[in-house]
């Protein structure tokens, strides 16, 4: 579907908030893509969506908080052991402060969220690691 059908698509329906999920099969886009595609069209998207967004938007952010939180301890045992690099959660945090003093950008805001996802993965995939070498020198 091109940007054009979703909007009218959109436009024409009777109920909006049934006719996202709807197009969002048809496109195989997700239901935030489609939202986006609403918004930068111009397109009058029903505050519920948009107030969903935003509540998932807090819920990746406590996510992460408490995983960083982790992360952050585990660092602290390991000190000396290996020097933690938090630039990258810097650079995700000024990219969200900038979005909110913006004019609200839903694909600005799925971009942030995917940033968040992948530290979010790093984060975790780098606790493992230092589970491993934890149990590693608890068990030498």
């Amino acid at each position: 579907m091109t940007e054009r059908e979703i909007c009218r698509s959109y436009r024409e329906a009777k109920d909006k908030r049934k006719q996202i999920p709807i197009i969002s099969d048809l496109s195989g886009l997700s239901k935030t893509e489609i939202i986006g595609i609403l918004l930068k069209n111009g397109e009058n998207v029903i505050k519920q969506d948009i107030e969903q967004l935003y509540k998932r938007l807090d819920t990746l952010d406590a996510q992460i908080s408490k995983y960083e939180k982790e992360y952050k301890e585990i660092a602290r045992v390991l000190a000396g052991k290996k020097k933690v690099d938090f630039s990258e959660k810097k650079k995700i945090d000024n990219k969200i402060k900038a979005a909110f003093t913006e004019k609200p950008d839903i694909v600005q805001y799925e971009n942030i969220i995917e940033e968040q996802q992948r530290f979010m993965q790093a984060l975790v995939t780098e606790n493992l690691k230092l589970r491993e070498k934890i149990l590693d020198m608890v068990m030498e």
